[in-house]
């Protein structure tokens, strides 16, 4: 549903590392440079990734209570509302995707929020099952693209939407929806808290290993 794009700040990165650590006088190491590398990974660090993180657990958090909102009291305005937090979070999303090394990599984020596309058998499963463990990585049946299923393809118009999403015999959609977010929720925010302290691994340093290997791909 929503297209994808690449922001401004990876474009401008690639082409600093592009322009100023491929070089082949630098004895062997493509990270050389004669300016503070240092200072540059640092920034996208601090003001680009981590800031991202935070905005994209913002945007959770709506979605979370958002989604607690529409079970409270379910109508058509509550389903738009809904929608709209989960438009809003999953183009935040797709500002920090491109970022997945260190603690993004390390919970493997990617899988858990954007495995695509959904395997709408394998939701439906998991409704009528109630299982709710979404700790498998390699299955396509949480994250963005379930919800994405939830909100809007698991019946033709609206109204048949907010009856399966609200119907109290049959809660095993809204039970999900809520399983999904709020295993989101806590995903990002592990991510954020381990970025922030720099555990696992110094996002610096992880920043420099990508420098290194983006310079080794350019060369060949």
């Amino acid at each position: 549903m929503l297209s994808k794009y690449f922001p401004h700040s990876l474009i401008v990165l690639s082409g600093i590392l592009l322009l100023s650590a491929c070089s082949e006088d630098k004895g062997g190491n493509p990270c050389e440079s004669d300016f503070d590398q240092k200072s540059l990974f640092a920034n996208v660090a601090d003001n680009i990734i981590i800031p991202g993180y935070s905005r994209l657990n913002g945007e959770l958090s709506n979605l979370r209570l958002a989604t607690e909102l529409f079970a409270q009291t379910p109508s058509l305005p509550q389903l738009d509302n809904l929608r709209s937090a989960f438009v809003d979070s999953y183009t935040q999303w797709q500002r920090v995707a491109q970022f997945e090394f260190g603690p993004a990599e390390e919970q493997m984020l990617r899988s858990r929020f954007n495995n695509f596309p959904v395997n709408p058998q394998e939701v439906e499963a998991k409704v009528q099952s109630g299982d709710f463990d979404l700790s498998n990585p390699d299955t396509y049946d949480k994250g963005f693209p379930a919800l994405d299923y939830l909100l809007y393809g698991i019946a033709e118009s609206d109204e048949l939407v907010l009856d399966l999403l609200s119907n109290p015999e049959k809660p095993g959609y809204q039970n999900y929806l809520e399983a999904i977010v709020a295993d989101m929720e806590q995903q990002g925010l592990a991510v954020e808290r381990l970025a922030g302290r720099g555990i696992p691994g110094n996002l610096h340093q992880q920043y420099r290993r990508r420098c290194r290997r983006f310079s080794q791909l350019v060369d060949q």
